[in-house]
């Protein structure tokens, strides 16, 4: 019978910084972007009982828990850490996907081993080797794995039985439950559906009447049934995208080409050195009244240059109404192509010396050793988007 183990890190921002400065122990710490604005990134569960969320404005969470220790987000240290785990994991069984870079999924059901005894032994490396705590959840599902990390945080083991499945279902409300979230759950409710237990009564015939072939997901849903598997091939990275929120809300177009141009960059960057190449330019941005604006526009060619995705996302940025203030920035490429086996089939031959030097110089001496000039416009000169799965 197939077995399913989820990995849930505790607070991992949080925690991978009070392991790094034992003298935030037992303290009210969050994660943030940078030091003059941004969202709580995560939070300490010293600062969650104070009602600190992710998500949540600075401002907010200091007026909530006003002895929070803020600390900026090392992305890096906690990308670096997420892939010692994975790697760790992986020696246990191959069968192992890494959904993000605090969870893990493991297909367990061929190891010589009891569930609860692997679960303490990956508690017990991770605690011996980064200092920091974790969440196990062990079902016959990878839907109810990761809805047992959901209890008994931090710190908990939680192994539930095929016979105990619906009643541990039948225990979370609808929009808590992976894989519905809020809107669906608000439709389901207004067919008089409030759990688990509800959808069984129905039948799977009135869920694929009302949602199509994603009535069936549904049902089986609340049965603890979920036909996906452990992802352990890697699959290709779809897109490549950097964003920023700006220091200050910019009405200057001027500074808003800026960090255009280096969000461009960082995407070229990233691009280039997996010699990946896209035909597909999305921009978007977020104004001061946190309204949304974002557009796609497809060329006939594929690229990783920064010149052309720039001079695509500023056409594109033209659109907008700059007096309604800029707040936050995003450039990434999409419809990728693989294994471009030189930059010869991306750039013309000027082009191709001029990024080759570029390259070779911030390889060797640090990014932005060498850049385009008026990315020296911009205050900030960080994204943290990368993630660890993404191998480019």
């Amino acid at each position: 019978m197939s077995k399913f183990l989820c990995l849930d890190m505790d607070a991992y921002f949080a925690s991978v910084e009070i392991a790094s400065n034992p003298k935030l122990k037992n303290k009210p710490v969050g994660i943030v972007g940078s030091v003059d604005r941004t969202v709580v990134t995560t939070a300490s569960y010293e600062a969650r009982r104070f009602g600190v969320k992710t998500g949540m404005p600075k401002f907010m969470a200091e007026k909530l828990c006003p002895q929070i220790t803020f600390i900026v987000g090392n992305f890096k240290k906690y990308a670096y850490i997420s892939e010692q785990i994975h790697t760790f994991l992986k020696t246990i069984t191959y069968k192992t996907e890494m959904y993000s870079i605090d969870e893990a999924f493991m297909d367990i059901s061929d190891i010589n081993m009891s569930p609860r005894d692997l679960g303490y032994m990956i508690k017990s490396h991770i605690k011996n080797h980064f200092k920091i705590t974790c969440t196990v959840g062990i079902g016959k599902s990878k839907l109810v794995a990761k809805m047992a990390t959901e209890i008994n945080k931090p710190d908990g083991l939680n192994i539930i039985e095929d016979e105990n499945v619906y009643k541990f279902m039948d225990s979370f409300k609808l929009d808590d439950i992976w894989g519905i979230g809020k809107n669906l759950a608000k439709r389901l409710n207004g067919l008089g559906i409030f759990n688990t237990r509800d959808i069984r009564k129905l039948g799977k015939d009135f869920f694929i009447n009302i949602f199509g072939k994603n009535g069936e997901k549904i049902y089986d849903m609340a049965f603890g049934i979920y036909k996906e598997g452990v992802k352990y091939e890697e699959e290709p990275v779809k897109s490549i995208g950097h964003s920023l929120t700006l220091p200050a809300d910019t009405f200057d177009r001027k500074i808003l080409n800026s960090y255009i141009l280096q969000l461009s960059d960082m995407v070229s960057f990233r691009a280039r050195k997996a010699k990946v190449a896209g035909k597909t330019i999305n921009f978007h941005i977020k104004y001061s009244d946190l309204t949304k604006f974002s557009k796609m526009h497809t060329i006939n060619y594929h690229t990783a240059a920064t010149h052309q995705i720039y001079e695509i996302a500023k056409h594109i940025s033209e659109e907008i109404d700059i007096t309604k203030g800029v707040r936050h920035v995003g450039v990434s490429l999409n419809n990728l192509i693989y294994s471009c086996d030189t930059i010869n089939d991306i750039f013309n031959k000027k082009w191709e010396n001029i990024y080759s030097a570029i390259d070779n110089i911030n390889q060797k001496y640090g990014n932005l050793t060498v850049t385009f000039a008026n990315i020296l416009n911009c205050q900030r000169l960080t994204s943290n988007t990368l993630h660890p799965w993404q191998k480019l």
